[in-house]
């Protein structure tokens, strides 16, 4: 592709896209990118998550792998029976997500079992792909000013900056993601310009490296081949430099196959534990009233996490969520995405080729994603067998993967309005308010179920002599609070058959324990002669009680029905605090 003249003098790099003076002092630059960098590590510090979900959720999963990982007592074991005696859960597969893991496993040991050990990698990720963004547009198509505008929205983003501080592995997929996009264009790139084969080949190969490390991580790194088929597609062109691409995936895969097949006996334990999982639960009797079911032809589609054109739902906020913040986790994302792309079909030719070259890959990328994101299949094997095709499991957070080039494109609506500074950076501004605003929902939400807890721990550390006793959610909660110390005592209440077993331990009930299981949760999982106490504590000293507190004042959702109660049997010797 030629590219297209401008009016910078030759051998200079345009600052600030073409018919602009030609660059001066590159290293304001570089000033203004540690700028957005420092606004990136400060949003995401100011609304911080750290651990919220409750066992099963996925937080507390990852948490109890890590630290069997690093107590040395992580197996296999438990999983190649689960394979055998054929019982499967989507919980299991969080286990097998090793370049997730690893990493995480090494900050834990470095910083211990905490908010910061847990959240650092992820942290990291989200930081990187700042700097990433900028250079996604300042590389390719040579505009420095473009590449921080996108840089600093994504440094802004409420999906990116929640779940940079949360135990998650979305937010790292999605850096793997985008630095195989990013080195696959790279090779593009010298291969059309210069037919530098060699170059490319090194470029096609890390590409293919973090292909395979995306799928280690997760196994919706599938939005991969879907970007490679498309990108193909389009352009009609595959030379033999691009197979370094396969060459590049091959040694962490089959390093991770062999992994998986010396401990289970199947090489593709990700695929088939989450294929297996996501059939179970189709075929599960309590999970039949949510299943979303399209028959089509001799297929019947199956969504058991969501259905058809789910993410067009949570990207346009047609979907209605009625315990969760999805609105605000998306809440600019089509105004960019549309923005950018419209404006940019009328307007590109004012661009040099390479940045139509990358905004076309960016394009790609994106409709790649959402194509596999809403339709592609969990179970090959139930096409064929039942009939049935099983849609992947749909979470607003897997918008993730797709950020990078959201806000690629998003940042070109911001382009045309250079030429009046005042009104480009109100506009930017306006965005980190808007930004501000749902990443205080979202942490309100997060945080509000973890309100009690926090009460409860303290308590507990003014009091470690006694036993306390409470439901399974809020036991791993509150070990996890308490640094896994074994001066405190904690335990599951349903291990006791009678109030007679409290001696003269202490009951910990009602509350919230996160917020996506509701109050009436909390005290359905304790025994009924707990849940007895607990409405009828006469008997008993009544230490702490939690006022109730809606956490969305303008939601219709209210998580806390009851308050928590830390009960001590009757002539103990507590006292209120």
């Amino acid at each position: 592709m030629e590219r297209i003249p401008t009016s910078e003098p030759s051998g200079m790099e345009p600052c600030s896209g073409p018919n602009v003076e030609p660059c001066a002092d590159p290293q304001r630059y570089w000033i203004a990118l540690a700028v957005v960098v420092a606004v990136a590590i400060a949003f995401r510090l100011f609304f911080f998550i750290g651990f919220v979900g409750a066992d099963p959720h996925d937080d507390a999963i990852y948490i109890n792998t890590i630290n069997s990982m690093v107590k040395g007592t992580y197996s296999l074991a438990p999983i190649r029976n689960i394979i055998a005696e054929n019982r499967f859960d989507p919980a299991h597969i969080f286990q097998l997500r090793m370049s997730f893991l690893m990493p995480v496993k090494c900050l834990v040991l470095l910083f211990g079992p905490n908010d910061f050990g847990f959240i650092l990698f992820p942290f990291l990720c989200s930081i990187f792909g700042v700097i990433l963004a900028y250079f996604f547009v300042s590389l390719f198509g040579g505009d420095r000013e473009l590449g921080l505008i996108t840089a600093f929205l994504l440094a802004v983003y409420p999906l990116d900056c929640a779940f940079a501080t949360k135990i998650s592995p979305d937010v790292p997929l999605g850096l793997s993601v985008a630095l195989t996009v990013f080195f696959f264009a790279r090779g593009e790139i010298r291969l059309r310009d210069n037919g530098s084969s060699k170059e490319a080949g090194i470029w096609f190969f890390l590409s293919g490296m973090f292909f395979s490390l995306s799928h280690g991580m997760k196994v919706l790194g599938v939005v991969l081949p879907s970007f490679f088929l498309l990108y193909f597609l389009v352009y009609r062109r595959f030379r033999m430099q691009h197979l370094f691409v396969v060459l590049g995936f091959i040694p962490f895969f089959a390093l991770l196959s062999y992994y998986y097949y010396a401990n289970s006996g199947d090489p593709f334990l990700q695929n088939t534990l989450l294929s297996r999982a996501q059939v179970f639960n189709v075929n599960a009797l309590w999970a039949l009233p949510h299943l979303k079911k399209y028959p089509i032809g001799f297929l019947e589609i199956i969504g058991s996490y969501g259905g058809l054109f789910e993410y067009t739902k949570y990207t346009f906020a047609f979907k209605a969520y009625s315990r969760g913040v999805v609105h605000y986790f998306t809440i600019y994302y089509p105004l960019m995405l549309l923005g950018g792309v419209v404006w940019a079909l009328y307007v590109r030719k004012r661009f040099t080729a390479d940045l139509n070259r990358i905004f076309a890959i960016w394009l790609i990328w994106v409709v790649a994603g959402y194509i596999t994101l809403e339709f592609a299949p969990v179970s090959i094997e139930e096409i064929f067998t039942n009939k049935r095709y099983c849609l992947f499991p749909k979470h607003p957070r897997f918008h993730a993967y797709l950020s990078i080039p959201v806000v690629c494109i998003g940042a070109l609506c911001f382009s045309s309005l250079r030429r009046y500074r005042k009104i480009m950076f109100t506009g930017l501004f306006f965005v980190a308010g808007l930004s501000a605003f749902s990443l205080h929902t979202i942490q309100n939400y997060y945080h509000d179920g973890l309100k009690d807890i926090k009460d409860a721990a303290a308590y507990i550390q003014a009091h470690p002599e006694k036993t306390y006793y409470t439901d399974y959610l809020a036991t791993g909660y509150l070990k996890y609070r308490l640094h896994y110390n074994p001066l405190y005592k904690i335990e599951d209440v349903n291990h006791l058959h009678s109030e007679a077993g409290l001696g003269d331990g202490i009951l910990i009930l009602g509350g919230a324990r996160g917020v996506e299981i509701n109050g009436d949760a909390s005290l359905d999982i304790v025994p009924q002669w707990a849940k007895q106490r607990y409405f009828n504590p006469l008997e008993h000293h009544l230490v702490l009680v939690r006022e109730y507190r809606n956490p969305l004042p303008y939601s219709d959702t209210r998580y806390r029905k009851h308050d928590m109660k830390i009960l001590a049997v009757a002539g103990a010797k507590e006292s209120n605090p």
